[in-house]
């Protein structure tokens, strides 16, 4: 994609931020098979489920960067949904990964998953602004505009996320604790 004609691309597409976050999401969907090596079936079942929750949060970025950002109204942002959906899923994975890698309870479990996923979103916050300033796209705001507006409603989205996985947990862990 870095050897084509930018004005064969769409408006949004900017082959350097592509190429970027295309490494990155290759690292990250690799990275628990480096620092997570066992010959123990269940972890190794523990770090496959984490890895696919990994990819399920690129592909809904990957989609957005290719034209769903795109999608806005009053009503419905795909960005919103990924900043809600993304932190939701890797809580939940995160969590469930402690309990069966690091055979930590349910409570330890999610609230490192949750500050692990917090430090995370912040960070991309601080990604989409390196691409702005560094890569020359518009990552922040909508476009390049409403940037501080959009990041904060970014954060809020995110936090909701963790706030639901939190609160799926321990209805979880409730129910279990009745069943049993």
């Amino acid at each position: 994609m870095l050897i084509i004609d930018s004005d064969r691309l769409p408006d949004f597409y900017n082959p350097g931020y592509m190429a970027a976050s295309a490494f990155l999401s290759a690292l990250a969907i690799t990275a628990p098979t480096w620092f997570f090596k066992s010959k123990d079936p269940l972890k190794k079942k523990a770090r496959l489920e984490l890895q696919e929750l990994i990819l399920l949060a690129v592909v809904l970025n990957g989609l957005g960067a290719l034209g769903l950002y795109r999608i806005s109204s009053p009503f419905f942002a795909y960005d919103k949904l990924v900043h809600f959906m993304n932190p939701l899923i890797l809580v939940l994975g995160l969590a469930r990964f402690g309990m069966n890698w690091y055979e930590r309870n349910v409570g330890a479990a999610v609230k490192w998953a949750s500050i692990v996923v917090l430090i995370a979103v912040f960070g991309w916050e601080v990604f989409e602004w390196l691409s702005d300033v560094l890569l020359g796209t518009q990552t922040m705001g909508f476009y390049g505009e409403a940037v501080i507006r959009d990041t904060i409603v970014d954060s809020i989205m995110n936090i909701l996320g963790i706030v639901l996985a939190v609160i799926i947990v321990v209805f979880y862990k409730r129910k279990k604790v009745e069943k049993n």
